[in-house]
């Protein structure tokens, strides 16, 4: 099941879908997060994100300039209590990047997610076009159906 709060343009399944031209993106906010439960304990060894081909992560209240974010990996057992497993920085600039966490606290969790935060006074949006959640083999991890 995904989950989050990265609802608007293309929705949550945007992130998720293999497509480079659809988009999850947050309400006005500075912050954003969203993820996977998959049902069963599962370790995550590796993220790789792809962020909007026009702003990236994040863009600011003047709609024309991107932001500074921190893109987090967390994980947790009941949704509720979250444990950072990797970060990275997401760069300041327009266009798309990618960005991985590849550094990360092996510990298998029932849900992980990917929240993004921009400490910008000036954020307003934050963005996702394609996330990959990778296993401890370097395969591709699907949800459990």
């Amino acid at each position: 099941t995904v989950f989050g709060t990265m609802t608007d343009v293309n929705g949550l399944a945007a992130s998720f879908d293999n497509s480079f031209t659809t988009t999850s993106r947050t309400g006005y906010s500075t912050s954003g997060s969203i993820g996977k439960n998959w049902g069963v304990d599962k370790t995550i060894s590796q993220v790789v994100l792809y962020g909007d081909s026009t702003v990236n992560w994040c863009l600011e209240w003047d709609a024309t300039t991107s932001c500074d974010t921190t893109i987090l990996l967390q994980g947790s057992s009941d949704g509720t209590t979250w444990v950072d497993l990797g970060s990275q920085f997401g760069p300041k600039k327009p266009g798309p990047s990618v960005v991985t966490i590849s550094e990360v606290i092996l510990e298998p969790f029932k849900m992980h997610r990917i929240y993004i935060y921009s400490s910008s006074p000036q954020a307003s949006l934050i963005y996702s076009t394609e996330i990959y959640f990778y296993d401890l083999n370097a395969y591709i991890v699907e949800e459990i159906r």
